[in-house]
This record gives structure tokens, C-alpha cells and sequence, in this order.
């Protein structure tokens, strides 16, 4: 069964993706640097960091690399040299061409001390996230040690958080929920650390991400398998997870009801609507296996219009009339899957979708059902006689997926 109903909204602030964190790992220590390769192509190395252009950051990295390699051998600067050229192919997500560089810099950090230039636990921690794609469960392990010494580390959190996100994707990837939710909740912590570049939306956002991960490790038993979304007989596990999600419903609200400067979803609705969405899935959940869900927390009664404090005049009453309806994906109900995705929905004057963009998804063919169809729904009026008032133009709108039996 496929269900759509308004998201209700309430108050408050919040934010959206994590953007890959880019840091510069050390500096050419010269007042007046020589004009030679190495500086050059270091210098060249650090302004297209600063124009967010990694192609040609790495490209730079690597002829400041391999300058020092040839001028000094492993001496100079060699081995910051070589952790920038690893940092920024994992910044591309180029992993496995960052395992020589961040090699090579944890080899001569270990060797050579301070005097190389290099923290030995930011080399290691940069060589254990470009092994982790290729390698199997021992190379997560390592990681997971890698991560816990960086973490304690306070001069270290932008490379603790980005890699805790690799880690924990990683660990989604392969059903290691308990995993992913350590990972996620590791990179909350390092965010609220450093105000001063975290801003509260991705420390929310990170609450959200440890919470959907504590809740898949719940219902996906066993996490080695397939996900079957088998519940356990004790349901109260799973309040305070859903707790969290409620409260930070609640405090986005507001925020998220406001429009945005472009039409992509902001980055507090981003995370508004995923923490929504993971609280609709697991309700779908209870649902289909006939749970109670009496003493579960539920959402407060809010606005759902988007941009609707604007206008004076109130607002009709109207319905989204759902028609196509997604399908439900067949290989989900075979495995037990259920899905919940909140959309923004723009409509013109006759109540016609003009766009629909997705704020938050619980499962991809979910997404992909709904947003196939999406595109033909539209707004009606339920009162065509009603007078003194105006159509909304942009709402959210939530579509669960329940099955039974």
C-alpha cells in the first residue's frame, strides 16, 4: 500500500549534507621560499584549493611531489608533500590512487619523527581510508583504531570527520549498522567540537544519520544478510532514536518552511526531510507487522506549506490527488523493505506539478518509484466554492510505502 499525507512542520533551525572537508596538511616552512619547482607547484597546489578546484589541486600536489622526490629524495618536504597528494585523491573519492602517497608519508613519518613534517596518526588515518574501499572487514578495523586515536587528537577533527563519513558509508554499504552508527555518532562528537567551522545543521545532520543507522541495526537482523527488516519482539529500543528524530522535526520546522534562494532544497530542509523520512519508515514498519505504536513518540501538529507565512490570505482546502501511484518495488516487499520519501512539490496556478525535488528518501528504489510519477500529481481544491482564500504553491509532501500481510 502506498500512502501520502502532508509533512507537518514546526519550529526552528537546521542543516543539510556534509560537503567533503579539504584541508591543507602542512606548509612549505620558508620565509622566503625559493623560487623552484616545489614552491611553484606547492603554491599552485594551494590556490586551487582555495578555488575549490581539486582537479587542478591535484595535478599541482602531485609535480610538488615528485620535485621534492627528485631534488631531496625522501628529505625536504617530501613527506607533506606526499600526504597532500593522498588527502586530495580522497578527496575525489580516488582511493585507491591515494594508497602510494599516504603510504610513502606514514613511511616517512614513522622514520623520521617530527622532523618530517607529518603526524604520524593524520598519515595513518589518511592510509587507512584510502584501503578501505579495496580492502575487507579487518581494513574497517583498522580504520575504526585509526579514527579513535585522530578523534582524541583536537588538531585533527576536520580529517576525523570527514574520515568517520567514510567510514561510516563504508559500513552501510556492507550492513554493518551497529558500525555506522559509532562512525556517525563519532563525527557528531568531532563536529560539535569545532564550532567555529561546524555549524549546527551538520552536527543535526549527524544526529540523524547515527539514529537511521541505530535503527537499521534493529530492524535488519542479521546484518549480515540480506535486510530483512525483521523486528524484534522489544519495540522500546527503538524510542530513543526516534526521539531524536522528533525533536529535530520539531526544530526545523520553521526553518525549513521558509523558501530557499535557488530551487534546490535547503540544507535545512535536507535534513528536515530526512529525519522525517526515517521516522515515516519506521512507522510504515510497525504498521505492516500490525505493531503498536501507542507509546511511540509522535510528531507535533504543524504547517506544511513552504513560503505560506507570506500571504495574508489563508490558505484553501486542498489535497495532492497521488495519481499514478508509485510502485511498490518488488524486490523491497520480497525482503521485507518499507520506504518513506519526502518531497517538495511546486505547482502553478491550476495546481499542475512544476517541480519536485526530493528533501529525504529511505531507501533508493523507493525514491526512484516515487519520483517517477511525481511529476503527474496535482493539488485540487476540496471545497471548489471556497471563497477568500488562495492555493498553496509549495508544500511538503510525504509518500510511505506499507505493506501487509
Amino acid at each position: 500500500m502506498f500512502d501520502s499525507h502532508k509533512a507537518w512542520l514546526s519550529s526552528a533551525t537546521a542543516a543539510a549534507s556534509a560537503a567533503a572537508v579539504l584541508f591543507a596538511c602542512a606548509a612549505i616552512h620558508a620565509a622566503a621560499p625559493p623560487a623552484d619547482a616545489v614552491a611553484e607547484n606547492y603554491a599552485a597546489y594551494s590556490a586551487a584549493l582555495q578555488r575549490k578546484d581539486l582537479a587542478a589541486a591535484e595535478v599541482a600536489a602531485a609535480a610538488a611531489y615528485e620535485a621534492s622526490v627528485q631534488a631531496q629524495g625522501d628529505g625536504g618536504r617530501t613527506a607533506v608533500l606526499a600526504l597532500n597528494l593522498a588527502d586530495v585523491r580522497l578527496a575525489q573519492g580516488r582511493y585507491d590512487e591515494a594508497v602510494a602517497p599516504a603510504r610513502k608519508a606514514l613511511e616517512l613519518a614513522e622514520s623520521q619523527g617530527p622532523a618530517s613534517g607529518v603526524d604520524v596518526v593524520l598519515a595513518r588515518l589518511l592510509l587507512d581510508r584510502a584501503q578501505l574501499r579495496s580492502g575487507d572487514e579487518a581494513a574497517a578495523k583498522r580504520l575504526e583504531a585509526s579514527l579513535a586515536a585522530a578523534a582524541a587528537q583536537p588538531d585533527l577533527n576536520a580529517a576525523s570527520f570527514t574520515a568517520a563519513a567514510d567510514l561510516a558509508k563504508h559500513s552501510l554499504e556492507n550492513r554493518r549498522y551497529d558500525a555506522a552508527r559509532a562512525a556517525w555518532a563519532t563525527a557528531g562528537r568531532v563536529a560539535k567540537r569545532n564550532p567555529a567551522t561546524a555549524s549546527p545543521l551538520l552536527v543535526d545532520r549527524m544526529r540523524v544519520e547515527e539514529s537511521a543507522a541505530g535503527l537499521l541495526a534493529l530492524v535488519a537482523q542479521p546484518a549480515s544478510s540480506v535486510a530483512s527488516w525483521r523486528m524484534p519482539p522489544d519495540t522500546s529500543a527503538y524510542r530513543d532514536y526516534l526521539e531524536t528524530l522528533v525533536a529535530i522535526v520539531e526544530k526545523l520546522g520553521r526553518e525549513a518552511a521558509q523558501p530557499g534562494p535557488t530551487s534546490a532544497p535547503t540544507e535545512a530542509q535536507t535534513v528536515f526531510g530526512l529525519a522525517l523520512a526515517w521516522y515515516n519508515a519506521i512507522k510504515s514498519k510497525f504498521r505492516s507487522e500490525g505493531r503498536q505504536w501507542n507509546d511511540m513518540p509522535e510528531l507535533p501538529d504543524t504547517p506544511d506549506e513552504i513560503g505560506g507565512s507570506r500571504h495574508a490570505l489563508p490558505r484553501c482546502d486542498a489535497r495532492v490527488v497521488a495519481e499514478p501511484k508509485p510502485e511498490y518495488p518488488r524486490a523491497e516487499r520480497l525482503e521485507g523493505g518499507v520506504g518513506s520519501v519526502v518531497l517538495q512539490l511546486t505547482f502553478d496556478e491550476d495546481g499542475s506539478v512544476v517541480r519536485s525535488a526530493v528533501a529525504g528518501g529511505v531507501g533508493p528504489r523507493f525514491v526512484e518509484s516515487v519520483t517517477a510519477v511525481a511529476g503527474q500529481w496535482r493539488l485540487a481544491r476540496k471545497n471548489p466554492d471556497q471563497a477568500g482564500c488562495r492555493m498553496a504553491r509549495e508544500i511538503f509532501l510525504v509518500a510511505s510505502f506499507t505493506y501487509s500481510g
